[in-house]
Protein backbone atom coordinates (compact mmCIF):
# COMPACT_ATOMS: atom_id res chain seq x y z
CA UNK A 1 0.00 0.00 0.00
CA UNK A 2 2.95 1.95 0.46
CA UNK A 3 2.41 3.29 3.61
CA UNK A 4 5.63 4.38 5.28
CA UNK A 5 6.09 3.40 9.33
CA UNK A 6 7.77 6.49 11.56
CA UNK A 7 9.89 6.00 14.92
CA UNK A 8 7.81 8.65 17.68
CA UNK A 9 4.84 10.63 16.94
CA UNK A 10 6.30 13.00 14.68
CA UNK A 11 5.91 16.94 14.67
CA UNK A 12 3.43 19.28 15.75
CA UNK A 13 3.57 23.01 14.77
CA UNK A 14 7.38 22.52 14.65
CA UNK A 15 7.88 20.78 17.81
CA UNK A 16 8.76 17.06 18.57
CA UNK A 17 5.57 15.53 19.75
CA UNK A 18 7.70 12.34 21.08
CA UNK A 19 9.32 13.78 24.57
CA UNK A 20 11.49 12.08 25.62
CA UNK A 21 14.22 12.17 29.26
CA UNK A 22 16.17 15.23 27.58
CA UNK A 23 14.73 18.42 26.83
CA UNK A 24 17.96 19.42 25.40
CA UNK A 25 17.30 16.89 22.81
CA UNK A 26 14.12 18.21 22.08
CA UNK A 27 15.08 21.41 21.59
CA UNK A 28 17.72 21.14 19.54
CA UNK A 29 15.99 21.42 16.64
CA UNK A 30 14.45 24.97 17.48
CA UNK A 31 18.23 25.93 18.14
CA UNK A 32 19.71 24.71 14.66
CA UNK A 33 16.36 26.47 12.91
CA UNK A 34 17.55 29.80 14.09
CA UNK A 35 21.64 29.09 13.43
CA UNK A 36 20.45 28.15 9.87
CA UNK A 37 18.59 31.33 9.30
CA UNK A 38 21.40 33.30 10.71
CA UNK A 39 24.16 31.67 9.28
CA UNK A 40 22.18 32.42 5.79
CA UNK A 41 22.01 35.85 7.11
CA UNK A 42 26.00 35.92 7.26
CA UNK A 43 26.77 35.81 3.72
CA UNK A 44 24.54 39.17 3.85
CA UNK A 45 27.00 42.32 4.08
CA UNK A 46 24.34 44.05 6.46
CA UNK A 47 24.82 47.69 9.22
CA UNK A 48 24.45 46.69 12.46
CA UNK A 49 20.83 48.32 12.23
CA UNK A 50 20.23 45.60 9.42
CA UNK A 51 21.17 42.88 11.43
CA UNK A 52 19.36 44.53 14.98
CA UNK A 53 16.07 44.12 13.08
CA UNK A 54 16.33 40.60 11.41
CA UNK A 55 17.38 39.31 14.99
CA UNK A 56 14.49 40.99 16.42
CA UNK A 57 11.85 40.46 13.93
CA UNK A 58 12.66 36.98 12.52
CA UNK A 59 15.24 35.45 15.37
CA UNK A 60 13.40 35.54 18.08
CA UNK A 61 10.09 35.35 16.58
CA UNK A 62 11.30 31.77 15.74
CA UNK A 63 10.95 30.98 19.16
CA UNK A 64 8.01 32.79 20.08
CA UNK A 65 5.53 29.15 19.91
CA UNK A 66 8.28 27.07 21.45
CA UNK A 67 8.32 29.83 25.02
CA UNK A 68 4.58 30.31 24.59
CA UNK A 69 4.47 26.25 25.15
CA UNK A 70 7.20 24.76 27.19
CA UNK A 71 9.97 26.50 29.63
CA UNK A 72 13.66 25.97 27.29
CA UNK A 73 16.07 24.57 28.64
CA UNK A 74 19.00 27.14 30.17
CA UNK A 75 21.49 26.10 28.13
CA UNK A 76 19.26 26.12 25.39
CA UNK A 77 19.51 29.69 25.40
CA UNK A 78 22.34 30.64 26.67
CA UNK A 79 23.21 28.46 23.06
CA UNK A 80 20.73 30.76 21.25
CA UNK A 81 21.92 34.17 22.35
CA UNK A 82 25.77 32.91 21.63
CA UNK A 83 24.50 32.52 18.19
CA UNK A 84 22.74 35.76 18.19
CA UNK A 85 25.64 37.65 19.91
CA UNK A 86 27.83 36.28 17.37
CA UNK A 87 26.22 37.00 14.19
CA UNK A 88 25.61 40.41 16.09
CA UNK A 89 29.57 41.38 15.94
CA UNK A 90 31.11 39.42 13.47
CA UNK A 91 31.65 41.07 10.00
CA UNK A 92 31.13 38.05 7.88
CA UNK A 93 31.95 34.06 7.84
CA UNK A 94 36.06 34.51 7.69
CA UNK A 95 36.21 37.19 10.65
CA UNK A 96 35.79 36.22 14.02
CA UNK A 97 34.52 39.71 15.51
CA UNK A 98 35.15 41.77 18.40
CA UNK A 99 32.60 42.43 20.63
CA UNK A 100 32.16 46.08 21.42
CA UNK A 101 30.19 45.50 23.95
CA UNK A 102 28.57 43.13 27.04
CA UNK A 103 25.62 41.62 25.66
CA UNK A 104 23.82 42.65 29.29
CA UNK A 105 24.38 45.88 28.45
CA UNK A 106 22.60 45.48 24.64
CA UNK A 107 20.07 43.95 26.69
CA UNK A 108 18.07 46.78 28.32
CA UNK A 109 16.04 49.23 27.00
CA UNK A 110 16.69 51.87 24.77
CA UNK A 111 15.52 54.60 27.00
CA UNK A 112 18.63 53.03 29.13
CA UNK A 113 21.69 52.95 26.99
CA UNK A 114 20.97 49.32 25.39
CA UNK A 115 19.60 48.05 22.18
CA UNK A 116 16.45 45.99 23.42
CA UNK A 117 17.61 43.02 22.65
CA UNK A 118 15.58 40.43 24.50
CA UNK A 119 16.76 38.25 27.68
CA UNK A 120 15.23 34.52 26.21
CA UNK A 121 15.19 33.01 29.27
CA UNK A 122 13.41 35.97 30.78
CA UNK A 123 11.34 36.22 27.75
CA UNK A 124 10.43 32.69 28.11
CA UNK A 125 9.28 33.02 32.44
CA UNK A 126 6.66 35.87 30.63
CA UNK A 127 5.23 33.67 27.91
CA UNK A 128 4.70 30.98 31.14
CA UNK A 129 3.35 33.29 33.62
CA UNK A 130 1.21 34.47 30.86
CA UNK A 131 -0.69 31.13 30.77
CA UNK A 132 -0.82 31.05 34.77
CA UNK A 133 -2.38 34.67 34.60
CA UNK A 134 -4.69 33.08 32.27
CA UNK A 135 -5.53 29.79 34.55
CA UNK A 136 -6.26 32.54 37.11
CA UNK A 137 -8.52 34.81 35.52
CA UNK A 138 -9.97 32.24 33.80
CA UNK A 139 -10.64 29.16 36.23
CA UNK A 140 -13.29 27.77 34.21
CA UNK A 141 -11.72 27.61 30.91
CA UNK A 142 -10.30 23.78 29.97
CA UNK A 143 -6.91 24.22 30.23
CA UNK A 144 -7.50 24.92 34.04
CA UNK A 145 -10.09 22.13 34.45
CA UNK A 146 -7.86 20.13 33.01
CA UNK A 147 -5.02 21.40 35.16
CA UNK A 148 -6.65 22.06 38.46
CA UNK A 149 -8.22 18.29 38.47
CA UNK A 150 -4.62 16.74 37.52
CA UNK A 151 -2.07 18.76 39.63
CA UNK A 152 -3.88 20.62 42.47
CA UNK A 153 -7.40 19.56 43.10
CA UNK A 154 -9.55 20.94 45.27
CA UNK A 155 -7.12 23.81 45.49
CA UNK A 156 -6.17 27.06 44.14
CA UNK A 157 -3.67 27.98 41.69
CA UNK A 158 -2.10 29.78 44.03
CA UNK A 159 -1.79 26.75 46.70
CA UNK A 160 -0.71 24.81 44.17
CA UNK A 161 2.39 22.38 44.42
CA UNK A 162 4.85 21.10 41.71
CA UNK A 163 4.83 18.10 42.39
CA UNK A 164 6.91 14.42 41.29
CA UNK A 165 6.32 12.97 37.88
CA UNK A 166 4.67 16.26 36.19
CA UNK A 167 4.71 17.23 32.65
CA UNK A 168 7.07 19.58 31.80
CA UNK A 169 4.17 22.21 30.75
CA UNK A 170 3.12 22.53 34.16
CA UNK A 171 6.71 22.88 35.42
CA UNK A 172 7.29 25.55 33.75
CA UNK A 173 3.90 27.47 34.09
CA UNK A 174 4.80 26.88 38.28
CA UNK A 175 7.82 28.19 38.03
CA UNK A 176 7.09 31.31 36.27
CA UNK A 177 3.84 31.85 38.41
CA UNK A 178 5.68 31.27 41.51
CA UNK A 179 8.42 34.28 39.85
CA UNK A 180 5.17 36.20 39.44
CA UNK A 181 3.88 35.95 42.98
CA UNK A 182 7.55 36.68 44.82
CA UNK A 183 7.41 39.47 42.90
CA UNK A 184 3.67 41.07 43.09
CA UNK A 185 4.89 40.99 47.33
Amino acid sequence: MGIQCKAGFGKYLGLQANFGHSKKVIFKEVRENIETRIAGWAKQFLSQAGKEVLVKAVAMAMLNYAMSCFKLPIGVCRDIEKVIRNYRWRGNEQQKGVHWISWDQLMKQKQYGGLGFRDIQCFNLAFMANIGWRLTQNSLSLLATVLRDKYFPGKTFKDACKGRNTSWGWKGIFEACKVTQQNLR
